[in-house]
């Protein structure tokens, strides 16, 4: 497993602070503030009230440019800076207002005006937070090469008339903790599919394939497989009823799975759990 160091500073209400932490660069950043939350409580004196769990935080990178929750600590972008946002009352819960000439945000809409006041303080900070600040800008861990953002884990690629098993096989994946796009789930009414689908492909970290007789005659199923391809996507084959040496070689050629059986499909939520993670020569940079 490889580990990522990154920095979190987290502002909730009055309580602001900034912490290195060492994770897994296969969490999703909202365990990363869980575990800053935990450690802060942790330190807390005799009569202090612990934090809250991580709920209803805004998180944003250094840029600042808003992220999702389950963006992976590994995609978080260079250098490597989380900002947690639980949106405070008032501009003096923040700091000193914008500069002279500087817009005025409205904090009780927009949290990325608490990103932007975060970023300019923690840089010109006297005091500790400046001080961690500065040391990890300036260190190694910002050579950290970051994985491309998704949206998904998983795109499920499969025929309408294998919806039901579909669904199941996208609840195993859930189960463990993977977010996946399932076109009868994922699209809402009045969308435009195809489009949908084309972002879905685009945002994606790995494709299963379910094979049945009848996905294997949908031209949709097989765009949707030379689109993973393509795009140099992780493929695992989820084999049903078919021969799959008398498939396409971009299918033939990858190590499928029957998921005729429970253990079967167990097998398949380990192996995209695999793909999930990031190899280390590509993390170390």
């Amino acid at each position: 497993m490889v580990n990522r160091n990154l920095f979190v500073i987290l502002f909730d209400e009055f309580v602001r602070n900034a912490m290195f932490l060492t994770l897994p660069a296969d969490w999703p950043i909202e365990k990363a503030v869980g575990v800053m939350i935990q450690s802060m409580n942790l330190q807390l004196e005799e009569g202090e009230e612990p934090m809250e769990e991580p709920d209803g935080f805004a998180f944003y990178d250094w840029g600042p440019s808003k992220l999702h929750g389950e963006v992976l600590i590994g995609e978080v972008p260079k250098p490597g800076v989380l900002m947690a946002i639980r949106r405070p009352p008032t501009m003096e819960a923040v700091g000193e207002a914008p500069a002279a000439g500087e817009a005025e945000p409205d904090l009780e809409s927009d949290s990325y005006a608490v990103a932007w006041v975060l970023k300019r303080d923690a840089q010109t900070d006297t005091g500790t937070m400046g001080e961690r600040t500065r040391r990890f800008l300036s260190s190694h861990d910002t050579d950290f090469e970051p994985h491309p953002i998704r949206r998904f884990d998983v795109f499920v690629s499969y025929a309408s008339d294998d919806q039901e098993l579909a669904t199941e096989i996208a609840d195993d994946l859930q189960k463990e903790g993977l977010s996946c796009f399932l076109a009868s789930r994922s699209i809402s009414s009045g969308e435009l599919w195809a489009e949908e689908i084309r972002e879905a492909l685009l945002e994606s970290r790995a494709a299963v394939l379910l094979l049945t007789p009848k996905s294997v005659e949908s031209d949709w199923v097989m765009c949707e497989a030379g689109a993973c391809w393509a795009l140099e996507k992780p493929i695992i084959p989820a084999v049903l009823y078919v021969d799959v040496k008398t498939l396409p070689e971009l299918i033939s050629s990858r190590q499928a799975r029957n998921v005729e059986t429970a253990r079967g499909r167990a097998t398949l939520v380990a192996d995209v759990k695999r793909m999930r993670e990031f190899p280390a020569d590509e993390a170390e940079g």
